[in-house]
């Protein structure tokens, strides 16, 4: 009797351990998934908390720029300035320095049509990995006072 009471306890001692055992592993899978989930919800607060500041600061700034707008048109109708006169001076000081050559001209260098074509035509050339005929258009242009630089976005043009 005393084997089998021995047995007893051996089996229910081992059953305990490996059930204490199992409830542990649970357990701290369950920590872990607590864990992880509250981080997840940090998180989510965070970037909502951060989101609705940054709208909060458009609102700020938009609230800001019709303040300073309307601070601005204030002065000058306060000055008595007419802005089509202003932009009309403007103009003809453009005109003016450009015909003497004096200083540069604040206007942006216009695009002539054939150097537009000329652009395209060696763009359909390195297309076509026709080298050759890119490298002439090329200069040609440099002979028209024009300097064209190969990007990612396409080819620039600036005036030599």
């Amino acid at each position: 009797m005393k084997k089998y009471l021995f047995a007893y306890a051996v089996l229910a001692t081992a059953l305990l351990f490996f059930t204490c055992r199992h409830y542990r592993a649970e357990n701290r899978r369950l920590v872990e998934n607590q864990t992880a989930l509250a981080a997840d919800v940090t998180r989510y607060r965070t970037r909502l908390g951060a989101e609705a500041a940054s709208v909060q600061a458009l609102r700020l700034r938009c609230g800001e720029f019709e303040t300073l707008r309307a601070a601005d048109a204030e002065q000058i109708r306060r000055l008595g300035i007419r802005l089509r006169r202003l932009e009309a001076a403007a103009k003809a000081f453009d005109e003016i320095t450009d015909v003497l050559g004096l200083m540069y001209n604040r206007r942006k260098d216009e695009v002539p049509a054939e150097v537009t074509e000329l652009v395209e035509k060696r763009a359909a050339a390195k297309k076509a990995k026709d080298w050759a005929t890119a490298d002439a258009i090329r200069a040609q242009l440099t002979e028209m006072g024009w300097a064209v630089k190969d990007t990612a976005q396409g080819p620039q043009l600036s005036k030599l």
